[in-house]
C-alpha cells in the first residue's frame, strides 16, 4: 500500500545518509542516523531491512570499540534473519559475532561462530 511505501522510504533514506556519514568518517553521525532507521523499522515492522540496519549499526559500534552494543546488534539481526530463514544474512551475522568474540579475546567462541557461519 501507499502507506507502507512511505514508511519504507524513511529508513531507506536514513540508511543511505548513514552510509554517507561513514564514507566521511563521521561515526557518530552514522550511528545516530542508522539508529533512527532501526527505530522506524521496528515501529512499522520492516523486519528484514531492520536486520540490515542492525548489521550496519553493529559494524559502527565495532569501529567505536563498543563491543557490548555491537554484539547485541549482531545478535538482534541474527534473530530476525533466522525467522526469515535467510541463510546468507545468517552467515553474515554469525561472522560478525565471531569478530566481536575475537576482539574480546574469546577465541573458542569466535571459532564456533565462524564455523557455524560456514554451514549457512
Amino acid at each position: 500500500s501507499k502507506a507502507v511505501g512511505a514508511y519504507w522510504s524513511v529508513p531507506n533514506a536514513c540508511y543511505t545518509l548513514a552510509q554517507a556519514f561513514l564514507a566521511e568518517g563521521e561515526l557518530d553521525g552514522a550511528r545516530a542516523t542508522i539508529s533512527e532507521a532501526v527505530a522506524v523499522c521496528r515501529r512499522y515492522r520492516i523486519d528484514w531491512f531492520e536486520g540490515h540496519c542492525l548489521i550496519t549499526l553493529g559494524e559502527i559500534c565495532l569501529m567505536q570499540a563498543d563491543l557490548m552494543s555491537a554484539r547485541q546488534h549482531f545478535q538482534d539481526a541474527l534473530d530476525i534473519w533466522q525467522r526469515f530463514g535467510d541463510s546468507g544474512a545468517i552467515a553474515q551475522a554469525l561472522n560478525h559475532l565471531g569478530e566481536v568474540a575475537l576482539h574480546e579475546n574469546e577465541i573458542d567462541a569466535a571459532e564456533v561462530h565462524f564455523r557455524e557461519s560456514l554451514v549457512h
